[in-house]
């Protein structure tokens, strides 16, 4: 059986970029490839040209820095979209989540090892903030979000910088990811 999958990213196409990299390197290796994104987002357009990827679509709501009702709905939007996902989660059982944008992965249980390979590395390389779910608290969430909108053109600055060694960070990860489910293998055994 092949190894599995699932992406995660949406909002942007900027969430969905790193992702959509990867994503062939996935298929020349014959990884059975899973997608979880909203039903109307940019990246089921994106997806969609990759015809290996199992497209999952689930409930998404948006954070407004405004009043608006919307907030209110979404707020159910968002939590149905948890339950999907959970859901999704349990029945798939990847070997491992790489997730990116305002995706929340938690491994509780649904993956088959736990595993899940997040921004870390984007925020260490100075182009993203990360927020690890154990120490979430709505203090530094809000927090953070105003860290990274006051500094924006610096994450802007650093990314474009970077984008000459788009081959080698595609390197990197996917040398990350089959190191992750290795390291799993080996403990499931």
């Amino acid at each position: 059986m092949n190894k599995r999958i699932i992406f995660t990213g949406g909002g942007s196409a900027g969430h969905v970029a790193v992702n959509l990299v990867l994503i062939p390197r996935c298929i020349q290796e014959g990884w059975d490839i899973h997608y979880i994104g909203s039903e109307h987002g940019i990246e089921r357009q994106l997806v969609a040209k990759f015809e290996q990827v199992h497209y999952h679509a689930i409930s998404t709501g948006k954070l407004r820095r405004y009043f608006a009702w919307a907030n209110v709905t979404d707020v159910f939007k968002i939590i149905r979209g948890v339950f999907q996902a959970c859901d999704l989660m349990k029945k798939l059982k990847p070997d491992l989540v790489f997730s990116q944008g305002g995706f929340i992965p938690h491994a509780s249980g649904g993956t088959r090892t736990g595993q899940i390979l997040n921004a870390e590395n984007f925020q260490q390389a100075g182009y993203a903030k990360m927020l690890l779910e154990t120490h979430l608290t709505g203090g530094n969430f809000m927090e953070s979000l105003f860290d990274v909108y006051q500094h924006r053109e610096a994450y802007i600055r650093q990314m474009k910088s970077r984008d000459a060694e788009e081959a080698l960070a595609v390197n990197m990860i996917m040398g990350l990811i089959k190191e992750t489910v290795e390291k799993s293998s080996r403990h499931e055994a």
